[in-house]
Order: structure tokens, then C-alpha cells, then sequence
């Protein structure tokens, strides 16, 4: 879906405010009467730091942690932390690769 922003026109300027901010962020705001008529998973990128977004999007990248620490100048132990939090935010099961699993599920909207 190459839609990032949709609001019901009924809804306040508050809604309509917030949907811009979110989308001139570079994240997707669809009104919460609108997402069970959507296809595509809406994940709500807020609850994520701006570094826990960049782990996100290097790993649909397949980069290892290794290389998202040189990338990121950071330690491996830091990415692993991101990682940590990332999965608990998105409640995954703590299995092997559950978070690359599901970054490869939802890879399109990251």
C-alpha cells in the first residue's frame, strides 16, 4: 500500500494534526476506525526509539549485529539491548530469530 496517512474527515483537527506530524516523521497514521480495513499490518513506529527504528531497518536489511554496531559506532552488547527492547515492545516470544522472523514478515512497511 503506498498510502502513509489516512484520517475520516468527521475527526477533529487534533486527529488530523497528529496524522501530519506522524507522516512528515516518515511513519504511517491511519484513523483507529480505518485499521481493520487494512491489509497491510499497522505498526505504531511511536513506541519505538529513533534508534531502535534504525535496528529495525538494518536488520530487513540483513546486517548481523556485528555490522550494525560498526555502522551504528555503537557495541554489539547496545544492539543486543535494542534488540531486547524491541522484542518486548512488540511482545515476541523469547525463540531463536523471533525478532528477524518478524522483521522479515513486516519488512514492507519498515
Amino acid at each position: 500500500m503506498n498510502i502513509d496517512g489516512y484520517v475520516l474527515k468527521e475527526f477533529s483537527i487534533k486527529e488530523i494534526s497528529q496524522c501530519i506530524k506522524t507522516v512528515l516523521k516518515g511513519e504511517k497514521y491511519f484513523s483507529k476506525e480505518i485499521e481493520q480495513f487494512i491489509e497491510e499490518p499497522i505498526i505504531d513506529f511511536s513506541i519505538f526509539t529513533k534508534s531502535e527504528v534504525n535496528v529495525l531497518k538494518l536488520i530487513s536489511q540483513e546486517k548481523t549485529s556485528k555490522e550494525i554496531a560498526e555502522m551504528l559506532f555503537v557495541s554489539i552488547k547496545t544492539i543486543d539491548s535494542h534488540r531486547y527492547n524491541i522484542c518486548k515492545k512488540l511482545n515476541l516470544k523469547p525463540e531463536k530469530n523471533s525478532l528477524l522472523k518478524w522483521v522479515f514478515q513486516n519488512s514492507p512497511i519498515l
